[in-house]
């Protein structure tokens, strides 16, 4: 009985391994042939890329060769500061100048200030 059961354990294991076996061959076969079809693949495209690059070289014209240009030297640039914005004073009232030509506003809650070279208020001390 043992030898019988023996018998059918090893003909069920021989039955599962050769399609697996068979698989596997078509499997490798298969990506043998895609690795062949993309090697020929590639080197079509390197025929095309090689074939179009000698061609741009034959058409384009020659390069004359001329004595090398000066070197650039960058000017000196004036730079003026614009003068500060009146944005920040909005529809604030103009009072006037002070003694350094500011513009003096008058605030919508009764300050005096001036717009400094930055375009920030600068409040004034009241005396």
């Amino acid at each position: 009985m043992k030898k019988l059961i023996m018998g059918i354990v090893i003909a069920m294991a021989t039955m599962m391994v050769i399609p697996a076996a068979t698989n596997a061959q078509t499997v490798a076969k298969k990506t043998t042939k895609a690795k062949k079809e993309n090697a020929v693949k590639i080197n079509a495209k390197k025929t095309k890329v090689a074939a179009a690059t000698e061609e741009k070289k034959q058409s384009a014209p020659k390069a004359v060769t001329t004595k090398p240009a000066a070197p650039v030297t960058k000017s000196a640039k004036s730079y003026t500061k614009p003068a500060p914005s009146t944005a920040a004073a909005g529809n604030d009232k103009v009072i006037g100048k002070d003694d350094k030509g500011r513009t003096i506003y008058e605030g919508k809650r009764g300050g005096h200030y001036y717009i400094n070279s930055n375009g920030n208020k600068t409040y004034i001390k009241k005396n």
